[in-house]
Formats: structure tokens, C-alpha cells, sequence
């Protein structure tokens, strides 16, 4: 427990191997797979801590009341929800100013999630315990008085927190969510090399969900992944059934799950497991309310590696850029379905650490300096969504860089005018595997694969 820093709320799922041996999976309270390297502790025989009474206690986490309580929260609302804050504070050095009375929220915020002048209190913390904060009000600004600062203090809060407020029946009592910001970017992102989704996460449902078939996404994953998620989904069952999905952006939601919840009878309680593996798909396995996976009884199993090799398969060469030159002017003859597949495209993680990468296998076309750029991976359309005709990239290769316009047809996206130079001047040649890797600020590094 104390080896990777276990604490109370955390999800420990056990796969049997045969034997006397076990696959061991463990999730934090943002219901997201910890990373095992960073989360070690060394383990200190007798270790002991103060509890709120101020007591010594010897345990096999150090943890106190408090934060447990915290603990709590963040896991209701990270694996239940389908809920959303009323407004999320980023914890700043002026927030732990220790101030005897301290401006916490703007009056834009105050006056938006509901607290009025004549209030003169609010109460705000986690399921147990809670502080009563007494307000004032000075020429338009509100002020919480010092018992936000035992707020801070028991909470272990420090500069880069985040505080989500979350409505209760009473107007003035909130209920806080804490995403720590250390904890947020810790967790496992070995990649599919190691037979591995990048971010392994799950939901436990509730009455809401199944009603609905709508669940929403742990904010860790929308923060470090979500980008990489297109509108449309794929949902891979062990059993080898494929789902449908839809993921709205504005809300976070992934809707469109009733048939999935309807056909494998899932049940409150119940928890499914998504392991993101790129190309905005997930293999997904679902527990039952005992805590057994409910496809252990199959004699074969559809399982993640098989997905790898299934998408390794469908990466294949199209033939030559089906783009013409007429009176000067270029006509596009693919349709949508075809440019998704124009390029050889390989799980980022079968060629380095960035996620926002694709490859190209280059053809005749691509080099014919008739300006038939390759087009960008469907993997990067949240990237290029709000990109426009004409709008300029920079694309850098052996320490050298070009300017290049892209040019946008509905969801596809390719490189246009500048595309022949930087083939020329960059002496790239068919048959080569060229990687492209969006770094940021419209900036690509392209690197040939020897």
C-alpha cells in the first residue's frame, strides 16, 4: 500500500494468471491508472502519522480524516458523475496569502454561481467535513474571512490545485472536488509497445447513465487526452462485438452508449473500463456489481493486443494522389472517406513518445512538385478544426524550416502551397517513411525513418 502510495477510495482490480499469480491494476480517486514509476514510495517500517485529535497513529496509509474525506469526493465525482461545477478555482500564492480577510472569487463569479450581498456566510468543503466561512462585503468585493486559511491548511492545498465548487440543496453550502496538480499528469502512459492503452480509465454506473447512455469523461483524461479524440468513436468489446459512440465536446459527454448498456444487461454499480488505444477508440471491459469481469466465462477472448494488430493490418498504401492539374488550377477528385486513408498512419507510440504524430510512406505524388501535399491524420482533427484555406504551418526538418499553407475541405486537412519546396529543398524521395509530428503553434518536425 505504502510502495505506490495507495490511499483510502482508490480502485484495486486483480486478474488471475493461473497459479499463485495475479495481474494487479491499480486506480486513483480521478478513476484514472496511476502511473507505477512516479507514485513510489519508499516503504518505511512503522510509519505513523497525526490524525485531526493530533494522535500518533501507525497505519498502513498515512492518511488523515481530512483527506480522506477529499478523497471521497473526488472519487464520487470523477467515477459517477455526469455532473458539473459551478465554478473551478485555480489555487494561486494569493489565495495562501494567510491574510486575515482575502478576496477568493471575482464579483463576476460570486454574483454567477448564486451569493448574494445580504449573505453573510457560506459553507463549503467535503461530504463530512465542512468550514463555515464568514463573507464581507467592501465596496463590490467579497471577502472570506481566516477560517478559509484552515480551509487551505487542513486541505494540503498548495499553487497549482484546482478547487471545483459543486451546488448542494442549500444555496449557500458547496461541496469541493480538489484535483491535485501533481496527481493530475500522474498516470500510466506506457503506450501500446507495452501492450498498453495510453490512459486506462473507468465510470461506475449509476441510474442516471443508464437511463441516458450518456457518461462523462474523467476530467484527467479530457485535460491530457482529449485533444486526440475525434467526434466519432469506437467502442471494442473482449467478446469482439464493436460499438458506436459520440463524444460531445462542449460538455465532455460520450453519448450513445444505450445499446451497449441494454445488450450486456449492465446494472448500477456495475463498472466499465476504457482504455484508450488512439483513433478515438477505446477497448472497453465491463465488471459486475461482485466485481467480476463479466467476460471471464468466454473460451476466447477479443483482447487489446489483438486490436493493435487490427489497426497495424488496416494501415495500408493507397495508391498514387488521386489530384490533377487542370488549366493551372487543381481539382480535388478524392472524396472525404478516401483522404482519411491517404496516408500510412501508425499508432504514435510504434514511433516515439509523441502522441500527435502520423507517418506517410511516400508515393510518386507527393514529390511530382504538382503540389499534391500529403494529408493530415484524422487523429489530429481537434489540431486542425478551426484551421482555415491558406492558414500557415511551419514545418522543420534537418534543422531547416518552411512555411506551408494548408488547405481544408469539411473534416480533411493537407499541405498546399510551399509543399513542393520543402520536398525540394528537403530532398525527401518516394519510398521513404516520413514522420510528422505536430509539436505546437502550428509547427510540425518531420524526420524521414531510416
Amino acid at each position: 500500500m505504502c510502495y505506490y502510495d495507495i490511499k483510502p477510495y482508490h480502485m484495486i482490480v486483480l486478474h488471475y494468471r493461473g497459479c499463485s499469480d495475479f495481474g494487479l491494476e491499480i486506480f486513483n480517486t480521478y478513476a484514472v491508472e496511476i502511473d507505477y514509476g512516479s507514485t513510489v514510495i519508499p516503504f518505511e517500517k512503522g510509519r505513523c502519522f497525526r490524525n485531526h485529535l493530533g494522535l500518533l497513529v501507525d497505519t498502513v496509509w498515512p492518511c488523515s480524516d481530512i483527506e480522506e474525506d477529499k478523497l471521497h469526493c473526488s472519487l464520487l465525482y470523477n467515477a459517477y458523475s455526469t455532473w458539473s461545477a459551478a465554478y473551478e478555482l485555480l489555487i494561486t500564492e494569493m489565495h495562501l496569502a494567510g491574510t486575515v480577510y482575502t478576496e477568493i472569487l471575482t464579483k463576476h463569479v460570486w454574483s454567477e454561481i448564486g451569493l448574494e450581498k445580504t449573505m453573510n456566510w457560506i459553507e463549503m468543503g467535503y461530504k463530512k467535513r465542512k468550514w463555515r466561512i464568514k463573507l464581507k462585503w467592501e465596496n463590490g468585493i467579497l471577502l472570506f474571512n481566516e477560517e478559509w486559511n484552515s480551509f487551505v491548511e487542513e486541505s494540503n492545498l498548495v499553487p497549482g490545485d484546482t478547487c471545483l465548487f459543486l451546488y448542494t440543496a442549500e444555496s449557500q453550502v458547496f461541496e469541493i472536488v480538489v484535483f491535485e496538480k501533481f496527481r493530475m499528469g500522474v498516470y500510466n502512459r506506457k503506450g501500446l509497445e507495452q501492450e498498453k492503452g495510453h490512459m486506462k480509465w473507468f465510470k461506475i454506473m449509476n441510474s442516471e447513465t443508464l437511463l441516458t447512455g450518456e457518461l462523462e469523461l474523467p476530467k484527467v483524461f479530457v485535460k491530457e487526452l482529449g485533444w486526440m479524440v475525434c467526434n466519432d468513436i469506437h467502442l471494442y468489446l473482449v467478446d469482439g462485438y464493436e460499438f458506436g459512440g459520440f463524444i460531445c465536446g462542449g460538455s465532455n459527454l460520450m453519448i450513445g452508449l444505450k445499446n451497449l448498456l441494454e445488450k450486456y444487461e449492465v446494472h448500477e454499480d456495475y463498472v466499465i473500463f476504457f482504455e484508450f488505444v488512439g483513433r478515438s477508440s477505446f477497448y472497453v471491459t465491463i465488471y459486475n456489481s461482485y466485481g467480476m469481469n463479466i467476460f471471464n466465462h468466454l473460451p476466447e477472448k477479443f483482447l487489446l493486443k489483438n486490436l493493435i494488430s487490427k489497426f497495424e493490418r488496416e494501415a495500408i498504401v493507397l495508391s498514387d494522389s488521386s489530384m490533377e492539374v487542370s488549366n493551372g488550377m487543381e481539382v480535388e477528385q478524392q472524396t472525404e472517406a478516401t483522404t482519411q486513408t491517404n496516408n500510412i498512419i501508425i499508432p504514435p507510440s510504434h514511433i516515439g513518445s509523441v502522441e500527435n504524430s502520423f507517418i506517410v510512406l511516400f508515393k510518386p505524388s507527393h514529390v511530382d512538385q504538382l503540389g499534391h501535399g500529403v494529408y493530415l491524420a484524422r487523429s489530429l482533427l481537434q489540431i486542425y478544426r478551426s484551421w482555415k484555406n491558406s492558414t500557415m504551418v511551419t514545418l522543420i526538418c534537418a534543422g531547416r524550416s518552411w512555411k506551408v499553407a494548408v488547405i481544408r475541405r469539411k473534416k480533411v486537412c493537407r499541405f498546399g502551397k510551399g509543399w513542393d519546396t520543402f520536398t525540394r529543398q528537403a530532398q525527401l524521395k518516394v519510398g521513404e517513411k516520413v514522420v510528422f509530428d505536430y509539436v505546437q503553434n502550428y509547427t510540425f518536425s518531420v524526420n524521414v525513418l531510416s
